[in-house]
């Protein structure tokens, strides 16, 4: 018993002592990890001409950690495909009409291993006039005159959220050209819009690049001086974020596109796929980089942070963050608890349904109520279904089994949940939150019952000083008749 002792005193004391002695495992650099791949255009600092940059001259960085760069692979020749979209908003006023041969010529100059596709910024979606093709010539003629329609556009981030999700991952580099004001007339302006934040992490994660170019729209919006000042630093943020760059002259209309696209041109002929392994972590998601090089008149452009999988068990041991913070685990959860509640009208709802980007409010949403008064309507206060008064968890989700049975036994033309606030807090935020609400009782009501959903339509109303302390909801029944059609599909005005 005293030996087995003895060596059970000396197994814990070497274990100590591994834990205990973390400069030691500081001093090892892990030998695996994730391989992370990236976009990067090389830009020079002065004038045009462009260094040449080997594996050897990049470096990457986690925080303080340097990566180890296992690939630099100059997109040219047999790794020259690309996959262009073309994104014009059609809320743009008619200065850019005088462009669009621009643009044409644009489309047209493209290398043989350019696909070009179009598409129309319209409802919080994308209207795609010419898929991806190489035949740059019927790309250039699906080009058109914007709408002009300034509730034609609600956001266009929301446009850009709707092509990513249908833009299929190839081998070829995806990037975007969008050309808009950037004037979320939807969600208003502020240091902070979450649907530009929803933009820039799902082109992040899609490794999508998207260059933009700032063009006036129309209605009162379009010559707001602070919506315009909101809208090109959007514009800025989404494409400085992705690894692109901005454009744009003032407040005003360009006089012409060609310096814009000229410069795009030269920044696509100067593009690398940079792989590198990326330091391990026990939870897969967003992380931050930033790179540097050291070669004169030369600077690395990417996406300012990129999606890292989960590492190795292999890797994760040799990660001196194991030993320094105990509770790693635990706090990896609540960052990725944070994540998924990004959008703070999910919290609660996150947990048990898919919806984890802003864009998905939008896609039941109708911007006002039918003309004609309702049939029937179920009324509920929003304290007996909602589990707090900030969130969108139902709590009592039999409360409204009531209108679920009637509306699975009756014949109808639309119904529609409409959701409210009381009069306090932030507007905006109520408004979101409205929103949530609507989108889960509607959730709940086609999952759960016989329904034709395309029949069910949301709408998030915000403040109202008619409804109950803390809001209230209510289930609106349309006679036959009434059909979507008659509804338009566009978010709610300001």
């Amino acid at each position: 018993m005293t030996k087995l002792y003895f060596a059970l005193s000396v197994m814990f004391a070497i274990a100590a002592l591994a834990i205990s002695d973390i400069p030691l495992l500081a001093q090892q650099v892990p030998s695996s990890g994730p391989q992370v791949h990236v976009v990067v255009t090389v830009e020079g600092r002065h004038g045009t001409n462009i260094p040449v940059i080997n594996r050897e001259d990049v470096m990457v960085y986690q925080g303080h950690d340097r990566d180890q760069v296992s690939e630099w692979l100059p997109l040219q020749g047999d790794h020259a495909g690309l996959e262009l979209f073309l994104l014009i908003d059609d809320a743009a006023n008619n200065s850019l009409n005088s462009q669009l041969q621009d643009l044409r010529e644009f489309i047209s100059s493209q290398p043989t291993t350019t696909a070009v596709g179009v598409g129309y910024m319209r409802e919080g979606t994308v209207q795609i006039v010419q898929n991806l093709t190489t035949d740059h010539a019927q790309a250039a003629k699906s080009l058109r005159l914007p709408m002009g329609d300034p509730g034609a556009s609600p956001s266009p981030y929301f446009s850009v959220t709707d092509l990513i999700k249908r833009w299929p991952e190839t081998q070829a580099r995806r990037e975007i050209l969008m050309i808009s004001d950037g004037i979320d007339r939807y969600y208003g302006g502020g240091s902070s819009d979450p649907y530009v934040d929803t933009a820039i992490e799902q082109a992040q994660r899609a490794g999508i690049i998207i260059y933009s170019i700032y063009s006036p729209g129309v209605g009162h919006s379009g010559h707001s001086f602070w919506r315009i000042n909101w809208g090109q630093n959007y514009l800025s943020q989404l494409s400085d974020e992705t690894g692109a760059e901005s454009y744009y002259l003032g407040f005003g209309p360009p006089v012409s596109f060609v310096p814009y696209l000229d410069d795009l041109t030269h920044r696509l002929a100067h593009q690398y796929l940079l792989t590198f392994i990326a330091k391990p972590e026990k939870k897969s998601g967003m992380q931050r980089i930033r790179l540097r090089t050291e070669v004169p008149n030369a600077e690395l452009v990417t996406a300012t942070s990129v999606y890292v999988p989960a590492g190795s068990i292999g890797a994760l041991i040799n990660d001196k963050k194991i030993y320094q913070n105990v509770n790693a685990g635990t706090n990896a959860f609540k960052e990725d608890m944070e994540a998924l509640k990004h959008n703070f009208f999910l919290r609660g709802f996150f947990k048990e349904r898919g919806y984890e980007s802003a864009a998905d409010l939008k896609k039941n949403e109708i911007s006002q109520l039918p003309g004609k008064p309702a049939e029937k309507k179920f009324d509920y206060e929003a304290k007996k279904i909602f589990d707090k008064p900030d969130t969108a968890k139902l709590k009592n989700d039999r409360t409204l089994k009531d209108a679920g049975d009637f509306l699975q036994n009756n014949r109808f033309g639309v119904v529609v949940v409409a959701a409210y606030t009381d009069m306090k807090g932030d507007t905006r935020q109520d408004r979101l939150l409205t929103e949530a609400r609507a989108l889960v009782v509607r959730d709940y009501l086609v999952k759960n019952f016989k329904l034709e959903d395309t029949r069910i339509k949301t709408i998030g109303l915000g403040k109202s000083d008619k409804v109950a302390d803390g809001g209230s909801v209510e289930i609106l029944v349309y006679p036959e008749g009434t059909t979507t059609a008659q509804i338009p599909n566009s978010a709610p005005p300001r």
